[in-house]
């Protein structure tokens, strides 16, 4: 035994000495021809920045002006790669950092506009303005001696430092301002042309003196001449006059709106918008247009911060990789690039090139941990002298991509734990598509060298590579179903509360998303297991999972603002990989921040983001399902498709709201597991109370933000009157409208508040976008009513009336009402209400009418002051709360009461206090029950045709001996 360990010893070495020259070979070889590349790169920079042209730019689309960028982004990350000046030293602080400072910062930008579905040619050409600028930098690459003085003492880099700090200060800045650019309106961005113009122009300029700046602090090396720069530099200018040409230039839909507007007439517009609106234009709107630019941008400073940090982290990650990586000697075998050592192994003895097919590659592995285990007896008595791994006393394991290729040193990996034997029997056949699923990123059924690296640096601290595999293979879909159910629950959560009536606009929104996710995830199949220790591993990766999503999203306050920034803040690949965490905690904050709206006036543009966010998402999971329904149509059919992730896309590539934005569900069934298949307990945890401070905006109580003086009392009122006239295409008299301009004489902050109040108090009297089939009313004013009974009787879902229909119709009515009759239970609503509110509540209150439908008596006893009992009439109850009842006089001054659990803004169903009396339903009959009622009839038919049959055949033969003796035969 001690000779073969002798012996390996010997080998080890031998090959190490062998490897470390080869290598190093390599590695000279590589320096020479990197040099020559990074001259090629910089060159090719240069060229694509000398032919840009205003001619050229103003012809370009957007996504073109964002050519020459890329090409001077690889130049400036050739160059840092390997110049000690803007490449940092690894692992050490050095002077030398700060170089790399500006280039990131500048990579940073360039990449978040890359991601952008849609960019705008001003932030292209603001962007190209930055690449002139940095294209300066890389006249560092002439310098080799960088501690040269000038007759001062100046080095290079120390009359650089503070400049590259101030470069960087100002993309970032640059940055900050463009993002607040994109998430304007287009109405905003367009009623603000000129100071959005005046905020780029200026930026172009900053970066024109930073680059003089670059210039002069370059003139001071000897190596590098001032005409030498300064032509080279020149000759790649971006001139200003372009610039403000790109911004002069109108969009097409520019050019067919108004030229440039005065502060007054912005103000008329708007005023307009409000009227068109129904008196209320979206809150983003109205801050984007009427508050200062400067104050826009510094609001959006934090949030543009937590993107450049994300970002700035998946760079870090990708340039450590790569880092990594040693470029394997020519003649080794693809396995060397392989960074798993498990997986590499599996990749040599399959005698694999680049790519795999998934069947055999999940075969192969679970043969390679079946192995092993066999094996771990076989070498449990060789206590290997660990010091001859790694074969290179230069490389660690982390550095290196594989063992030395000349000997098979597959024993001298770690032995699997005993503890995860269990997994192997997930290593199956029956699991080659969740586990393909999981590494496959292109879905082409071949399993690449990238994709298979790609699935190693995924794995959590703490997981094997085998438990790795196993939670793909079987734990993913069972993770899936749980945070199904969790998410399910949230949705009912989410779906019962009531904000307050001047949120109820946005949180309609917010509910016409909600659905859609619902939609969405309904689509998957569900799936369950009783292993332990697979639960156990699932459990383990949620809290892994949900920790990382939380360190990603908490900083932005829960918010994502694009498409783009989805993978900007949760990470590049497969939305799927944590679409699932994902919406279950952004649903669990977004129930924090409506059950604290239940009981304070949120500002509208908390709810605003809130609904932002879930459109974000389910964005991505359309481009998601746009790019496999592509990729399977072309590749491998519609049936794979359809089992792809559970069949998780299978909704949203039938129906969606990016298809079909007219699309909407009015109400959902509650969530219920088919027969045979059981919900693992995972109920959703009691949340805490979300404070104030959390919350991007603060909390609006307008009643205290001034006391109201004459004018802005008589202000508020005219403008409560201004939005009722409205709603019927009537304005303001000429009186009140002379009224109306003296008191804008009020300060801006101030009328912005009233208007607020003015809002509040309307909505308090009611307003709903529906109209009133008795009198015709539209929209309804005030307290509107919702008929249960017609939905119950006819399925009529929008029978609706006002506060005077609902207790007599008029002689002729405005739609025809005869189906409704005034013993039909209907719906009360006070408040400002949408199909989904509506159609939640109409599903409650049929289960409650159907109960009430069982029993004759209709005494009840009112909760309110009066406390009536045994009382007859007509009462209302309350759809939340269970025996809550108010009588017609009590309702309108106490149904906002607080009592026994019942809360202000819970609503009522309106009883007449007559016996319940519906139209009969037909027993519904089941499908075997018909079919079988069918084949009685059937078999009826042929009786009687059969019986027919014979009777024609009896009168043949009595006819035919009739006649028979005269010789005449009658054929049948």
């Amino acid at each position: 035994m001690s000779g073969d360990r002798e012996a390996l010893k010997l080998l080890s070495v031998q090959n190490g000495v062998d490897g470390v020259s080869k290598r190093a070979d390599n590695i000279h070889d590589e320096i020479a021809t990197a040099s020559s590349k990074i001259t090629q790169v910089v060159a090719t920079a240069k060229k694509a920045m000398a032919g840009v042209s205003m001619n050229d730019v103003m012809s370009m689309t957007p996504r073109e002006c964002l050519i020459p960028l890329k090409r001077v982004m690889d130049a400036l990350n050739a160059v840092k790669g390997v110049h000690p000046f803007i490449g940092p030293v690894p692992d050490c602080e050095s002077d030398h950092d700060f170089w790399a400072v500006a280039v990131t910062a500048f990579e940073v930008l360039l990449t978040l506009e890359m991601k952008r579905r849609e960019n705008d040619k001003r932030v292209s050409g603001i962007l190209l303005k930055q690449a002139d600028m940095m294209m300066a930098l890389l006249q560092l690459d002439n310098i080799r001696d960088e501690d040269t003085k000038n007759e001062k003492g100046e080095t290079v880099a120390g009359r650089l430092q503070t400049l590259i700090a101030e470069i960087r200060k100002d993309v970032e800045a640059c940055g900050n301002v463009i993002d607040t650019y994109y998430k304007q309106k287009f109405l905003a961005k367009f009623l603000r042309a000129n100071s959005w113009e005046d905020k780029f122009i200026g930026f172009a300029s900053t970066f024109d003196k930073r680059k003089e700046d670059i210039k002069f602090a370059l003139e001071i090396h000897v190596t590098i001449k001032l005409d030498t720069v300064a032509d080279q530099v020149t000759n790649i200018d971006v001139k200003m006059d372009m610039l403000i040409q790109l911004f002069k230039d109108q969009t097409p839909r520019e050019k067919h709106s108004p030229q440039k507007l005065s502060d007054s007439v912005v103000e008329v517009l708007l005023a307009q918008l409000d009227e068109a609106s129904g008196g209320k234009p979206s809150t983003s709107l109205l801050v984007s247009v009427r508050t200062p630019l400067e104050t826009l941008v510094d609001d959006n400073r934090a949030y543009f911060n937590v993107k450049m940090e994300a970002q700035m982290r998946q760079i870090d990650n990708a340039i450590q990789k790569s880092t990594r990586t040693i470029i394997r000697a020519i003649g080794d075998g693809p396995w060397k690039r392989v960074q798993d050592p498990n997986i590499r192994q599996v990749w040599k003895d399959m005698n694999a090139h680049s790519s795999v097919k998934a069947r055999y590659f999940v075969l192969a592995l679970h043969d390679h941990y079946l192995d092993q285990y066999e094996n771990m007896n076989t070498f449990a008595g060789m206590h290997l002298d660990r010091d001859i791994a790694p074969p290179s006393p230069t490389l660690s394991h982390a550095e290196t991509e594989a063992p030395n290729a000349d000997g098979d040193t597959a024993f001298l990996q770690d032995s699997p734990a005993e503890a995860d034997k269990w997994c192997l029997q997930y290593l199956s056949i029956q699991n080659i598509s969740p586990l393909a699923e999981a590494i496959d990123d292109d879905v082409s059924g071949f399993i690449k060298i990238a994709e298979v690296n790609n699935f190693s640096n995924d794995k959590p601290e703490g997981f094997s590579m085998l438990r790795w595999v196993t939670f793909w293979a079987a734990g993913s879909a069972v993770e899936a179903s749980m945070y199904h159910l969790r998410i399910e629950q949230l949705m009912e959560k989410l779906l019962d509360i009531v904000v307050m009536p001047e949120n109820r606009s946005p949180y309609a929104d917010y509910k016409f998303w909600l659905m859609w996710i619902r939609w969405l995830l309904r689509s998957r199949s569900h799936t369950t297991t009783e292993h332990p220790e697979l639960i156990d591993l699932i459990r383990r990766h949620m809290t892994l999972q949900e920790k990382s999503i939380t360190d990603s999203l908490e900083p932005a306050k829960w918010e994502i603002d694009g498409t783009d920034t989805v993978s900007t803040l949760l990470g590049p690949g497969r939305i799927e990989k944590y679409l699932y965490p994902t919406l279950y905690l952004v649903l669990r904050y977004h129930y924090q921040v409506f059950s604290l709206g239940s009981r304070h006036v949120l500002d509208n543009r908390e709810l605003e983001a809130a609904y932002r966010t879930l459109w974000s998402i389910l964005d991505a999971c359309s481009n998601r399902t746009t790019t496999l329904a592509a990729a399977f149509d072309q590749r491998r059919g519609v049936h794979d498709f359809k089992r792809f992730a559970g069949g998780l896309f299978n909704n949203w590539n039938t129906k969606n709201p990016f298809k079909q934005f007219s699309e909407h569900f009015e109400s959902n069934a509650s969530f219920t597991l088919p027969d045979g298949q059981y919900a693992m307990e995972d109920r959703v945890e009691d949340l805490p109370e979300l404070s104030a401070e959390k919350l991007h905006y603060c909390i609006l109580d307008t009643a205290n933000q001034l006391d109201i003086s004459e004018d802005q009392r008589a202000y508020i009122d005219l403008r409560r009157k201004q939005i009722v006239l409205g709603f019927s295409g009537k304005s303001l008299d000429d009186v009140e409208t002379s009224k109306m301009a003296e008191l804008e004489r009020i300060h801006e902050t101030d009328r912005l508040v009233c208007q607020e109040i003015a809002w509040r108090e309307f909505t308090g009297g009611g307003y709903h976008s529906f109209f009133c089939n008795g009198c015709g009313m539209a929209p309804i004013l005030g307290t509107h009513y919702q008929c249960i009974g017609c939905f119950i009787d006819v399925g009529k879902t929008d029978f609706d009336l006002c506060q005077n229909c609902v207790t007599c119709l008029p002689e002729k009515t405005s739609t025809d009402c005869s189906y409704h009759p005034s013993t039909h239970p209907m719906n009360r609503f006070p408040y400002a209400s949408d199909s989904f509110l509506r159609g939640r509540l109409r599903e409650k209150a049929v289960e409650i009418v159907k109960e009430l439908e069982k029993t004759s008596n209709t005494a009840f006893t009112c909760k309110g002051p009066c406390g009536r009992a045994d009382a007859h009439g007509v009462h209302l109850r309350c759809i939340h709360c269970e025996d809550f009842i108010l009588c017609a006089d009590c309702i309108s001054a106490h149904e906002a009461d607080e009592f026994n659990g019942h809360g202000p803004l819970h609503f009522f169903t309106r009883f007449s206090g007559e016996p319940l009396i519906f139209k009969p339903k037909k027993e519904e009959v089941s499908d075997k029950v018909r079919m079988a009622n069918m084949e009685a009839v059937l078999g009826e038919v042929k009786e009687q045709l059969a019986k027919q049959a014979s009777l024609i055949q009896s009168l043949s033969d009595a006819l035919n001996r009739a006649v028979g003796d005269n010789g005449i035969i009658i054929k049948e």
